[in-house]
């Protein structure tokens, strides 16, 4: 029943160039292969959704936004998040993380170790 209307919003965003990150309140994992099929580009759903199952099986095909809110943390424990984040990330699958979720420390260890992740070699 959503496919038809879903994939209408699609192909009009993507018609102009746009990139379609799909925001859906709830528990509603069961939908994704539905995105997908529909030509979403990314999926912004709420952290009670199991993200990183998601991510591990459809993360080739959809970017997955983690929402997990980081509170005021120490740079150590800052450090041990960002790093809990990268051992879960594999090459060719999509991770949005929200800017707005994490604190200031948080991002900017993130930057660099993404960077670092997606530079070296396999």
């Amino acid at each position: 029943m959503l496919l038809p209307y879903l994939k209408r919003v699609v192909e009009s965003a993507h018609s102009r160039d746009i990139y379609l990150n799909f925001h859906c309140c709830g528990k509603v994992e069961e939908f994704v292969p539905l995105m997908i099929e529909a030509g979403a580009d990314a999926w912004d759903g709420q952290p009670l959704n199991d993200i990183w199952g998601l991510y591990a099986k459809y993360g080739d095909r959809l970017a997955m936004t983690l929402n997990e809110k980081v509170p005021d943390i120490s740079k150590k424990e800052a450090e041990s998040w960002v790093d809990n984040i990268i051992a879960h990330l594999e090459k060719g699958k999509q991770l949005i993380i929200s800017r707005r979720c994490m604190n200031e420390t948080a991002c900017e260890i993130m930057y660099v170790k993404s960077r670092e992740f997606y530079g070296r070699e396999e």
